[in-house]
């Protein structure tokens, strides 16, 4: 390992019991990056025979290595992963993911030509039984990359797979191991905050997988409620910063109306209507976003009740 020239790309895949397609994600990034990059596949603590699958299918490409720690979650696994990659850039790449050919490159470039930035976000097609297959994320309605802390606050994401960062940049600030959810949505509110510079690459670069049959990312299918909320808690800790706090914080109560609705949490629902309320008494908006809430939390009752059969909520 020793002889092997020093990557210019260093790709982070964290893993965990994902034996059947982090192969897939690995394959990815050597086709793409060539000689240019080194993959560094951190197993979080798999019991699956991940690590015995990598050692069987790479163990002879210097290109590849496999850090092994205890199971800690994705920020913790970045992080190894982040500790010893020797490229001057950092590429992360989730797993279930697919680097589509040109993504080293298209992500690289700008980084090479402005050594002010340290961050390039590229953009990603869903694929695997998303509602918005086929689209890309760019092209959303109301979607675009965010470029600074006002984005985020506006609540504008970045897909890590589609992302590639200066290493020392990304090593300084790290991600913040407290952190089980929306790691990601955290470390980027911090960079933009200390007045960190991205840029933007219109071009798709990464397939953003969904997998069937227990190998999908668990923050991907389970856990979306409980990404969106640590979201909004973000939103929440840095609305002092916004240009426009109180409006800020206006929006941010029809945003927890719309995400509490999905689950039907009256209780949690109540203060930010009420909040709405006092600030636009004169409307009768918060107070129809709350009957939406419970409304939902009625027809979740019911389906409870009769096990599952009765009406689609709506």
């Amino acid at each position: 390992m020793s002889d092997a020239p020093t990557p210019r790309i260093s790709v982070v895949v964290p893993t965990y019991q994902r034996v059947a397609v982090v192969p897939e994600a690995v394959d990815s990034a050597l086709e793409d990056g060539g000689a240019d990059v080194e993959v560094v596949v951190v197993d979080d603590g798999s019991t699956d025979g991940t690590v015995e699958r990598l050692a069987e299918r790479y163990g002879r490409d210097p290109r590849v290595r496999v850090v092994r720690k205890e199971n800690g979650g994705t920020a913790s696994a970045r992080n190894a992963g982040i500790t010893v990659a020797r490229g001057h850039y950092v590429a992360l790449l989730d797993s279930d993911d697919v680097f589509l050919p040109g993504h080293c490159a298209a992500l690289a470039a700008p980084l090479d030509a402005d050594p002010s930035v340290d961050l390039a976000i590229g953009d990603a097609t869903y694929e695997g039984g998303w509602k918005r297959d086929g689209r890309s994320i760019f092209h959303r309605r109301r979607y675009r990359p965010p470029l600074d802390l006002e984005d985020m606050c506006e609540g504008l994401w970045v897909l890590p797979s589609a992302t590639m960062w200066r290493t020392e940049r990304l090593r300084a600030l790290r991600f913040d191991e407290t952190f089980r959810w929306a790691e990601d949505t955290e470390l980027l509110f911090r960079f933009f905050a200390a007045g960190g510079r991205a840029v933007a690459v219109d071009r798709v670069v990464t397939r953003y997988r969904r997998q069937s049959g227990g190998q999908g990312a668990p923050n991907k299918q389970a856990s979306a409620d409980r990404i969106q909320r640590a979201r909004l808690l973000l939103q929440e800790r840095y609305a002092d910063r916004t240009q426009d706090p109180t409006g800020h914080r206006l929006r941010l109560h029809r945003r927890w109306l719309r995400q509490l609705r999905k689950t039907g949490d009256v209780a949690a629902a109540r203060p930010h209507a009420l909040a709405w309320w006092k600030a636009r008494p004169w409307s009768p908006a918060p107070w129809f976003a709350w009957w939406k809430v419970a409304r939902r939390a009625r027809s979740l009752d019911r389906r409870g009740a009769d096990g599952g059969t009765g009406p689609t909520p709506g």
